[in-house]
């Protein structure tokens, strides 16, 4: 799969995401924009994806003060991030 007006952007999200983008981007062909949310560092260091978001795990998990106002940070970071596709 080839895109060149790079209105195409993968999204790949945790450790078996972040797999998928490896695969695909071994592939010479694949020149489509990647993006991963990562749910660890290690995931998030080791990625080849053109840009990685950082999901916390307070995000997720609890029901902090804070949750909101990290989840709205997200949400202005996903569409930054598919801005354009």
């Amino acid at each position: 799969m080839t895109s060149t007006d790079g209105n195409i952007r993968l999204i790949g999200i945790g450790g078996y995401g972040s797999t998928v983008i490896e695969d695909l981007l071994l592939d010479e062909e694949w020149q489509t924009d990647c993006v991963l949310l990562a749910m660890d560092h290690q995931t998030e260091s080791t990625s080849s994806a053109q840009q990685v978001i950082r999901v916390d795990e307070s995000v997720i998990e609890s029901t902090t003060e804070d949750q909101e106002r990290d989840l709205n940070e997200l949400k202005v970071q996903i569409r930054q991030a598919l801005r354009g596709t």
